[in-house]
């Protein structure tokens, strides 16, 4: 786990890395991120177009997290 410091707090959270295909545009990093954001056990999302890479910071499973790329319209892997 990697302490993640938010403005008031800090907070001991696993990183999971994720490609991800299908994103084009701006407006789908912003879908991913909401989609993301509102999973139970995310605290934080860092999603980039190119490569189409995909980070979330939170104790949640990664099977859940790539439901949620799926749920999105978009295609993922964990990366290690």
């Amino acid at each position: 786990k990697k302490p993640i410091k938010r403005p008031g707090k800090t907070v001991d959270a696993r990183v999971q890395e994720f490609g991800v295909t299908g994103m084009t545009c701006g407006g789908c990093v912003r879908k991913l991120k909401s989609n993301l954001a509102v999973v139970s056990g995310v605290d934080g999302v860092e999603v980039s177009l190119d490569p189409g890479h995909v980070r979330v910071f939170g104790d949640v499973p990664s099977a859940t997290v790539l439901q949620a790329i799926q749920a999105a319209g978009f295609e993922a892997v964990a990366r290690d």
